[in-house]
């Protein structure tokens, strides 16, 4: 039913910060129906309503977002201005990779750090991402991924049918660029830019 869907939602979205783990199912319908009294609004979606029982339960209990795995990807002419803002936003960098990408006949080098980060972060981080050359983001795993953030749900969307082809310095629409060693299922959120020839 819809309020245990909800619930679903919030466990998937969510952990308790002390134990780092998510909360049962059943242990957040508790919550919902005791602590918070919430009542469902048919005229809402399950998604939607998660979020509101997530700020109310935050009032109550022990409970964070759950972080993004992203790749953040960028020219390694540029990899010490993304490093900089990793470093500004405080991110846990799992892994750093420095991998050849050919383009045009030529090889370019091209530097993958791959972090943790809070999902209120990624508008900024894809924002800076847009603006260097080769520069995107891939969200790696969709099941912490914020779903209020709507230039998180909108990138996800709109890189559903990901382009091989690169964009030219400047453009506005540019386009996905995979990378090598990138998984099939991943979706990546681009803004790349190219040097001009």
């Amino acid at each position: 039913n819809l309020f245990r869907d909800i619930a679903t939602i919030v466990t998937n979205k969510c952990i308790n910060p002390e134990t780092k783990r998510p909360y049962p199912v059943g242990t957040i319908e508790t919550a919902m129906k005791e602590t918070i009294h919430y009542a469902i609004k048919p005229s809402k979606t399950a998604k939607q309503q998660a979020l509101d029982v997530i700020r109310k339960l935050q009032k109550h209990i022990p409970l964070q977002r759950a972080e993004m795995l992203l790749r953040l990807i960028v020219a390694e002419s540029d990899a010490s201005k993304l490093l900089q803002k990793i470093k500004t936003l405080k991110l846990k960098v799992q892994k750093v990779e420095l991998i050849d990408r050919t383009d045009s006949g030529r090889t370019v080098k091209i530097k993958v750090f791959t972090v943790l980060s809070q999902p209120g972060h990624f508008r900024e981080l894809n924002d800076t991402a847009k603006s260097l050359l080769y520069g995107s983001v891939q969200v790696q795993d969709f099941s912490v991924q914020e779903q209020n953030e709507a230039d998180v749900e909108d990138a996800t969307t709109t890189a559903s049918q990901p382009s091989r082809n690169f964009a030219k310095k400047g453009e506005s629409n540019s386009e996905a660029a995979d990378t090598n060693g990138s998984n099939d299922s991943d979706e990546e959120v681009t803004g790349q830019r190219k040097p001009n020839k």
